[in-house]
């Protein structure tokens, strides 16, 4: 039986989140507080699934101080590294909390490129995983120099091994991805508006996008609306996601808490409904609580039973 969840993260990082009440554009502005933690797509869904008591992996490029830094919290906090080593060193990247105004500023760095050889050991690590996986979670940017067609070649590898996959990026890389037809995608509203070069202006809009993707194979889209909470389409069911009116202190890692919420139920067999709960409890958890403040698993259900997902329209008929 494969327990596993892999979670690839092909340019690790050090999210830095510096807290400000007020911040001046042009003056000198004082931090009110600061923290780092180990950072990208891959690391924070691994992190999460392993607070929950999911055996994790993390596997992707690492290299220099940084990368002993990540992989040395993947360790402590239960994740096992499986990372292939490159020669330069990960980046970090800056996230500015202004917290008089309530935004969030992200200044995020492209990282360095792999080498060919560490592309095809990437390949090798990834099929090995996939035999011993049940999903493969794929996901981040694409560093320089890399084809874009990257995750596609990775979900096929894990196809041909059995696991499943789930995918959350972009513009050319989801694109080539899709024709994977992974288990599910996460989305939020402006990515999915980039990728497809078109303004989804409207509810109904969204889910005639979504459902449009399901029908070509995909069988979950979670298309998430940020404060507006999200929209699922989960074989041909379509739910309406809503999101608590909490205080917001933390936006690092919300949309990854999210799909983990769902991972964490579609590994325990939930029903879709309950998987549904969980990616809005598992995000409102990251969001109301600082970015280096560990996540138990008691904590990251807390919302579940209050969390409202209202089923839209069902194979059965139109509900709500």
């Amino acid at each position: 039986m494969r327990n596993m969840i892999s979670a690839l993260t092909l340019s690790p990082a050090i999210d830095k989140t510096v807290y400000i009440d007020g911040f001046r554009v042009d003056e000198v502005n004082k931090a009110q507080g600061c923290c780092q933690v180990p950072g990208s797509k891959g690391v924070n869904v691994a992190r999460i699934l392993a607070a929950c008591g999911v055996e994790s992996v993390c596997f992707g490029f690492i290299g220099g101080e940084g990368g002993r830094y990540v992989a040395d919290a993947l360790r402590a906090d239960g994740v096992k590294s499986e990372f292939v080593d490159v020669d330069y060193d990960i980046r970090t990247n800056i996230k500015l909390v202004d917290l008089q105004s309530g935004t969030y500023t992200d200044i995020n760095f492209p990282g360095g490129t792999p080498s060919a050889q560490n592309l095809d050991a990437l390949r090798a690590k990834t099929r090995v995983l996939a035999r011993e996986s049940a999903l493969i979670a794929l996901g981040g940017s694409v560093p320089p120099g890399v084809d874009e067609r990257i995750y596609y070649e990775l979900a096929q590898i894990a196809n041909e091994e059995g696991a499943r996959v789930s995918l959350d990026c972009y513009n050319a890389p989801l694109h080539h991805a899709l024709q994977a037809k992974p288990l599910v995608i996460k989305p939020n509203l402006e990515e999915l508006e980039m990728t497809f070069g078109q303004r989804f202006a409207t509810l109904e809009a969204i889910v005639d996008k979504a459902q449009a993707l399901c029908r070509d194979g995909i069988e979950n889209v979670l298309v998430s609306l940020g404060a507006d909470g999200a929209v699922a389409v989960c074989g041909g069911d379509v739910f309406r996601l809503y999101t608590d009116d909490l205080p917001v202190y933390n936006t690092v890692g919300a949309g990854d808490a999210f799909l983990s919420g769902f991972l964490y139920g579609w590994k325990n067999g939930m029903d879709t409904m309950t998987c549904l709960r969980h990616c809005i409890s598992f995000s409102q958890a990251v969001v109301s609580s600082r970015a280096d403040e560990d996540k138990t698993l008691a904590q990251l259900t807390k919302y579940v039973p209050t969390a409202r997902v209202e089923p839209i329209y069902t194979q059965g008929g139109a509900r709500g």
